[in-house]
């Protein structure tokens, strides 16, 4: 598949993981990895390696994702994986395993960069919304308190953790909701201690043209 990419010329990969995959660090069905010369008793992290080494032998760059918390499909407002954290996984889960993926990857060269977090959204279930770095102002309703949680300190924390391990890494900071945020938000509340690393990312789909 890395040699039919490069056919088709692309020169890179977002490669995505989920925090609890990289905690937990499962065994993986055969089924799903019958195409390696070992497919019994594999783990996440070892079938992870091997598509990394696959993707960077034909000279692809790779970048590192950090999709969602849960492992599996996502994403809606109420499953879990709309913020960076959630009650199972806290902050520091996620943090963590972006400093593990650097510090796994650092010899790579063509390992790029790292993807602080695909789409962060508001998560319903626990009435918890992001905010760019100022959360003193909230909706105050008894009937629909709303609790804000700052994306801005969180990219800072967890860019710095993964800079510890790998200093050349980029950090791909992905804007608020997928494809929102304002020049007055990072005016007012620069990003700091990434100067030099960070790309910054928005996704683009038709139903928002």
């Amino acid at each position: 598949m890395a040699s039919t990419m490069v056919g088709m010329g692309f020169n890179c990969v977002r490669l995505s993981y989920s925090t609890e995959a990289y905690v937990k660090n499962p065994v993986v069905r055969p089924v799903y990895i019958s195409k390696l010369a070992n497919a019994t008793g594999r783990r996440f992290l070892d079938v992870f390696d091997e598509v990394v080494f696959a993707l960077v032998s034909q000279g692809l760059m790779v970048v590192v994702n950090n999709h969602n918390t849960f492992a599996g499909w996502c994403c809606d407002l109420v499953d879990g994986n709309s913020l960076w954290f959630n009650g199972d996984y806290p902050e520091e889960a996620w943090i963590a395993s972006l400093q593990g993926m650097a510090q796994r990857y650092r010899g790579l060269p063509l390992v790029v960069g790292y993807d602080m977090r695909n789409e962060p959204l508001m998560d319903v279930s626990s009435l918890t919304t992001l905010a760019w770095g100022d959360t003193a102002a909230a909706v105050r309703s008894p009937l629909f308190p709303i609790r804000l949680t700052d994306y801005r300190g969180a990219v800072q924390r967890a860019g710095a953790a993964v800079l510890e391990q790998d200093p050349d890494a980029l950090i791909i900071v992905e804007a608020m909701f997928g494809t929102y945020i304002c020049p007055f938000h990072l005016e007012e509340y620069p990003l700091e201690g990434l100067d030099g690393h960070v790309v910054w990312s928005a996704h683009e789909y038709f139903w928002l043209e």
